[in-house]
């Protein structure tokens, strides 16, 4: 196969844009043309271009289903090598967030399918769990601190260099990596701290950062050394990081998840050269313990409970209590089982062609991905629609001084 290569000579000396194109740029950004040239070229792509994106997503779901049937049955799994049950050539996943939910239950499933699974646990009570499983190998692993994630690496180093699995002639790799560990914290933008965001970035993107750049020279090494071919890196982030929700639900949560949606993306293209697989996971509310009834309750009291005298003043409780019940509906209400999320990246781990984006949720498909696909301004429309009705006492107090106010006084 013939790699285009690129010169930086040629790169330096590319000429930007000639000043004709200077100036119709700067036209085509003052009203009123770029009124016109907006919904020009929306009304051209909607009217001429739509009809055939459809056709593409028709011809490339026939090929996809042609695909499937093909290899509807070819999954990534230890196999056996010769008449013993126990010699397989082994492989690992390494797993975040295994305390309880989503990286619990998708431990215990790979573990059943006779993956050596390292289970990172946040704390070590939760590796218990886990302590009755023969393929299982609990870590006591806080994705923020990049000692523990050190120690991980170690270990799992020590496990793939065993000197003892080299002398039978077994072959061990690492498989997969499922970044999964997540937080969240609930709250209006005016109602949380800097501390919050960075609470949330710190699990949600930094930790998930931090598990793939300390990994990477593993599975460097087997790509480069043609040791493994099937490697991949599995990031469960949320829809949460596709698109924000009104109401202000969880900002510090949404941003997070929509850095880590962002870092996905760029690692898959970094790391395709490589032949590493990148999937980045996608779920809507599932059954876990981050939306558990109790979970939302408590954590609706303690955010009125830490606001200041002054913000409770300003929102008032009415409203507060009129945003707590949108929250709860909102991650309560459409709350898939579990098991759908679990299966879904099973699959995919187990997968010889993982998906780029694996959305899961039957609303992910019929509700969120259309919003994506919606102007600013029309989407701005459609989620501010789901916004608390009840009006903050300050804007009441605001509105009631206008009313009362002189036309003097207003001026």
């Amino acid at each position: 196969m013939t790699m285009m290569k690129f010169d930086l000579l040629d790169l330096r000396e590319t000429k930007k844009p000639d000043e004709n194109a200077q100036k119709v740029n700067k036209v085509l950004h003052q009203k009123p043309y770029s009124i016109v040239y907006h919904h020009a070229f929306w009304f051209i792509m909607f009217t001429f271009a739509m009809p055939f994106v459809g056709m593409g997503v028709l011809i490339k779901g026939i090929l996809e289903l042609c695909l499937f049937s093909i290899r509807a049955d070819v999954k990534i799994s230890p196999k056996e090598n010769g008449n013993n049950q126990d010699e397989y050539d082994e492989l690992a996943v390494i797993i975040t967030g295994c305390d309880s939910g989503i990286g619990k239950e998708v431990a215990l499933h790979l573990i059943s399918e006779k993956f050596t699974v390292f289970c990172g646990c946040l704390n070590e009570e939760s590796m218990k769990q886990f302590r009755l499983e023969e393929r299982a190998k609990p870590l006591l692993l806080d994705v923020t601190k990049q000692s523990q994630v050190d120690e991980a690496v170690e270990v799992v180093t020590q496990w793939l260099e065993d000197p003892e699995c080299k002398k039978n002639n077994k072959k061990r790799r690492l498989h997969a990596l499922v970044n999964n560990a997540g937080v969240g914290t609930l709250g209006l933008f005016d109602w949380i701290t800097v501390d919050d965001y960075k609470f949330c970035m710190e699990v949600n993107c930094f930790g998930m950062i931090r598990m793939c750049k300390s990994f990477l020279p593993i599975f460097k090494n087997q790509s480069l050394k043609l040791k493994y071919k099937d490697a991949q890196i599995q990031n469960v982030v949320s829809m949460a990081g596709m698109h924000p929700t009104a109401g202000g639900v969880a900002p510090a949560y949404q941003v997070s998840k929509n850095a880590a949606y962002s870092f996905s993306d760029s690692l898959r293209y970094e790391m395709t050269p490589l032949g590493i697989h990148v999937t980045t996971c996608c779920p809507t509310f599932h059954d876990t313990p981050l939306v558990d009834g109790v979970a939302v309750e408590n954590s609706k009291k303690a955010v009125w409970d830490k606001l200041s005298p002054k913000t409770q003043k300003e929102y008032g409780f009415a409203y507060f209590d009129r945003w707590a019940r949108l929250v709860e509906l909102k991650m309560t209400s459409i709350k898939w089982n579990l098991d759908v999320v679990v299966d879904e990246i099973v699959k995919c781990v187990q997968s010889r062609h993982p998906p780029a984006e694996l959305l899961v949720g039957m609303d992910s498909t019929l509700m969120y991905a259309p919003i994506r696909l919606m102007s600013m301004w029309l989407r701005h429309l459609v989620i501010s629609g789901c916004e608390p009705k009840e009006v903050p006492v300050m804007l009441q107090d605001r509105k009631e001084e206008a009313e009362g106010a002189s036309p003097d006084e207003m001026k």
